[in-house]
């Protein structure tokens, strides 16, 4: 997430579509998965939201997988 955050440019403390631009794949995808108040910004609380999101995905991948060994 820091990482993202370094992206930041104007120092707002969220990353707008304009920010997004700059990462080399899937910044429009992020944002309109996390944009829960469609401000066209990503918060730092919505970011963390997606990170929970996207651990929680992986996790269930895994269980599956050991499951079907």
């Amino acid at each position: 997430m820091e990482r993202l955050l370094s992206l930041d440019k104007d120092g707002d403390g969220e990353l707008s579509k304009d920010e997004l631009a700059d990462l080399p794949v899937g910044g429009q995808r992020l944002l309109k998965a996390g944009d829960g108040n469609e401000d066209g910004a990503l918060s730092s609380d919505e970011l963390s939201t997606l990170k929970e999101r996207g651990q929680d995905f992986w996790k269930q991948r895994r269980e599956r997988a050991e499951q079907s060994e």
